[in-house]
């Protein structure tokens, strides 16, 4: 059969397909083009007006060959089509009423339930309030015992109280007397303990001259120690390595020896050719005691300064001195904080 006579015949046989082939023929329609040209592939053949062969595709892409004989009908396939759809609709509106019912039914059953609930609770509550009830009259009926007992007590005590207050007027004059005595006794201690002060200052005073006049001894009566350097009759060491100020005091007095002390311009321009050029280098100056009170290690107060201009400036606890070596002669001094790492010089 040619191409053209297929066209002109395809869509007129719809109209002579029974109920179900309908439906197929239907979803069939809704398929993607591939598998409609693949339901297609064997033509439909007619002969002479007689019932004809129709094949159709399975979706699960099994093939069955199916024979129907399709009488040429009336032009009342739409008229049937219609009716189904009506029947349909019919049913899903029902569907859908009966499921509203079913809905509210469950509505009413959650109520009911929800009720019966909270009619257990009351009783449970109502239950738990009359123990509770019960349980405060017992303790109120206590309560009062121990009330009336604690009057008893009360005016016990009351009497005692009274007693007591008498007492306490006692003490409290024998506690003014013996406050007395105590002021008189802290004057007294006062004043020794200033005597006691005074003593130790001195003290103090005359063990570091002791010691000042110990190591100047030794100093005379010994040269320098090797890596030593002398000028007049001191003897310097300049640090290779760097340490915290406090540990380069250590280091000085494991070696009988502290920090430098600078007290004499020629001291100053040694210290500078000693250090050689642009070197930090801790010295024997600190105000860690007062702050702003600059003193040698030696505890003897500075006189003769040497500062960098605005120093010292005190930012940031910076309570230890250190020598900055220049190209001049003299050099400066800086404070800084204590705990940074330079090179030093020892004294003894």
């Amino acid at each position: 059969m040619s191409g053209a006579s297929q066209q002109q015949t395809t869509p007129s046989s719809a109209q002579y397909y029974s109920r179900s082939e309908m439906v197929h023929y239907t979803v069939f329609e809704n398929r993607s083009e591939k598998m409609s040209e693949d339901i297609y592939e064997n033509p439909i053949q007619f002969e002479d007006n007689q019932p004809y062969k129709i094949q159709t595709i399975d979706i699960d892409d099994k093939i069955y060959a199916n024979q129907s004989s399709i009488k040429p009908a009336k032009n009342n396939g739409f008229t049937a089509q219609n009716s189904v759809w009506k029947r349909r609709f019919t049913a899903a509106v029902f569907l859908g009423m009966l499921a509203v019912l079913l809905g509210g039914i469950l509505g009413l059953l959650l109520n009911h339930k929800n009720q019966m609930t909270s009619c257990n609770t009351l009783a449970k509550e109502k239950k738990q309030l009359q123990n509770s009830y019960n349980n405060l009259t017992n303790e109120r009926d206590q309560l009062q015992t121990s009330y009336n007992s604690l009057t008893k007590e009360r005016e016990q005590q009351q009497t005692s109280y009274n007693s007591l207050t008498t007492d306490r007027e006692q003490i409290r004059t024998r506690c003014n007397s013996l406050t007395k005595e105590r002021d008189q006794l802290q004057t007294r201690y006062n004043s020794l303990t200033k005597e006691r002060d005074q003593l130790q200052t001195r003290y103090n005073s005359l063990t570091k001259e002791r010691d000042q006049l110990q190591t100047r001894y030794n100093t005379l009566n010994k040269e320098c120690p090797d890596g030593w350097l002398l000028l007049g009759r001191r003897c310097y060491y300049v640090s290779t390595e760097e340490k915290t100020w406090a540990e380069s005091r250590q280091y000085c007095k494991n070696r009988g020896a502290d920090l430098v002390s600078i007290n004499s311009p020629a001291e100053q321009k040694f210290v500078n050719w000693m250090c050689g050029y642009k070197e930090y280098i801790w010295i024997g100056l600190t105000d860690s005691g007062i702050k702003g009170n600059w003193k040698w290690v030696d505890g003897t107060p500075l006189t003769a300064a040497y500062w960098a201009s605005g120093e010292p400036d005190n930012e940031k606890d910076e309570d230890c001195a250190y020598f900055y070596s220049t190209s001049s002669d003299s050099g400066a001094w800086w404070d800084y904080t204590c705990s940074y790492e330079y090179r030093w010089i020892c004294e003894k």
